[in-house]
């Protein structure tokens, strides 16, 4: 009786085991699932102890130490450094060209290796000044601008898809590197540019002058619709026209021509003109404005993206400020 007794003990502790082991387990996984904060974008790296990012997007609080160990991203700095002044990491590089290297194994001898980093990508916001020869003609004497030129101090900051800039949310967004030789190498240590832009969701209202090409003998740009903001509140990125050796990426106040009108209609900003496809595609109403016309107008921009100092977009609404201001003859219509 007392060896069948000890039998069934070591029995009922057999099959204790495994079941307290699993629901542990449970508990555990549980616990991880329900702690782990997510984030926006494809990368933490730029999180404050605020909670907030260097973009200004209100990030949820991490509340205890193994959630901050679970967030800090992987991967090791690369000698790879954004417009921000920040190295890229190993794990940011989601695409390699032109190379048989690794995000671990590349180097600054593999000249020519292009390297993506799909999530986000580098901005700085527009100093919010500019002016126009149709409201303010005192400013211009010709190409020349008689006003005080504004400077923009504002830093170039890294933004992720997600994220939020000049009031519209980011849709999609790549950096681009290239490994240079040394002698070109500028602060930001092998960036090119945000490949293919920054693309926005949401609408903007802007006003400016507003051109319909004529018909040309260079069939691509036959009634394009151009728009030309003096001023406008969307993202300035890097671009390789404006690099200072020592400085870095910079942005330029310029005074800026119509196409196929120098000198007759100028806007100084730092922006320049934004494309929004042929008037053939244009399902919006123009307000009268025709092939080969120009006027100031107030339009709505959607579908932005954002490249350089100038953006393509689709045009939403147009509202005419002016009378025609100009019309551009085609080579075979009669001049009037």
């Amino acid at each position: 009786m007392k060896a069948k007794s000890i039998v069934y003990i070591i029995f009922l502790a057999l099959v204790a085991l495994p079941l307290l082991s699993l629901a542990g387990c449970s508990d555990s996984q549980s616990s991880v699932q329900n702690s782990a904060p997510t984030y926006s974008g494809s990368s933490t790296n730029n999180l404050s102890l605020t909670g907030k990012s260097e973009s200004g997007t209100v990030k949820p609080e991490v509340n205890s130490s193994d959630d901050t160990v679970s967030n800090i991203p992987k991967g090791d700095p690369t000698f790879l450094i954004g417009p921000d002044g920040k190295a890229i990491l190993t794990s940011e590089i989601t695409r390699l060209e032109n190379t048989d290297k690794t995000a671990e194994t590349l180097t600054e001898d593999d000249i020519g290796a292009d390297i993506y980093c799909e999530g986000f990508a580098y901005y700085k916001e527009p100093c919010g000044v500019g002016y126009d020869n149709c409201n303010n003609p005192e400013l211009f004497d010709g190409v020349r601008f008689l006003g005080e030129v504004p400077e923009n101090k504002n830093e170039w900051k890294r933004v992720n898809v997600g994220d939020e800039i000049c009031g519209l949310k980011v849709k999609s967004a790549t950096a681009h590197f290239t490994v240079c030789d040394a002698v070109f190498a500028l602060p930001e240590h092998h960036f090119h540019d945000n490949d293919d832009g920054i693309e926005l969701e949401g609408t903007i209202e802007v006003e400016g002058f507003l051109q319909v090409n004529r018909h040309s003998v260079h069939h691509e740009i036959s009634e394009l619709i151009w728009f030309y903001p003096s001023s406008i509140d969307l993202p300035l990125t890097p671009s390789n026209s404006f690099v200072d050796l020592e400085k870095g990426f910079e942005t330029r106040f310029e005074v800026r021509n119509l196409y196929n009108f120098d000198n007759e209609f100028l806007y100084a900003g730092e922006y320049n003109y934004i494309s929004l496809g042929y008037l053939w595609d244009t399902d919006c109403d123009m307000d009268g404005l025709g092939v080969g016309d120009i006027a100031y107008a107030r339009v709505t921009l959607g579908n932005i993206r954002c490249l350089d100092n100038h953006a393509v977009a689709r045009l939403e609404n147009v509202e005419l400020l002016s009378e025609i201001l100009a019309h551009d003859y085609d080579l075979t219509e009669p001049a009037l």
